[in-house]
């Protein structure tokens, strides 16, 4: 990504965490809406190599 010239500092890193929870209920009570359109996937976005 910086080869692409897209800066990658400490704000974006810490997105990038492999250990992330805030999402997850620990108490198993989940709410999914199922009607919830989902943005189309941009294929052209290059992550790894």
């Amino acid at each position: 990504m910086q080869r692409e010239e897209f800066p990658i500092d400490e704000e974006v890193l810490a997105c990038l965490a492999p250990y992330r929870a805030e999402h997850i209920n620990w108490y198993g009570d989940y709410t999914l809406d199922l009607e919830r359109k989902v943005p189309p996937m941009i294929y052209k976005t290059r992550i790894l190599q």
